[in-house]
């Protein structure tokens, strides 16, 4: 089992979950979409739950913060090799996650 469906297994009763691999879907197709997140990002994860984009945000925020409380930050420490001291943006935690699906294919 990889580390994304460990991940998975542990936060996918958030809702944020569903927000986050669903962002990461829409980076995959176009990176491009990184630079104007609220607009490219947030609002179609919006329009497809059917919530606002300000739910979206915080959702994936909420669950970057679980996450990284509870191993996310060794998993990113490794991909990205740096060490992180404090818990990644929303849009930094895609990115992260956009490496290490990049790394997977």
């Amino acid at each position: 089992m990889n580390d994304v469906q460990k991940l998975i297994q542990l936060f996918g009763h958030y809702k944020g979950c569903q927000y986050f691999l669903e962002s990461v879907q829409l980076v995959l197709q176009d990176e491009t979409v990184l630079t104007a997140i609220t607009k490219e990002v947030y609002i179609p994860v919006a329009k497809k739950y059917h919530t606002s984009y300000h739910c979206v945000e915080r959702n994936i925020r909420t669950l970057c913060e679980r996450a990284w409380e509870k191993g996310a930050k060794e998993i990113a420490q490794q991909l990205c090799g740096v060490s992180f001291g404090e818990v990644p943006t929303n849009r930094e935690c895609i990115e992260i996650a956009l490496l290490y699906w990049k790394q997977q294919l």
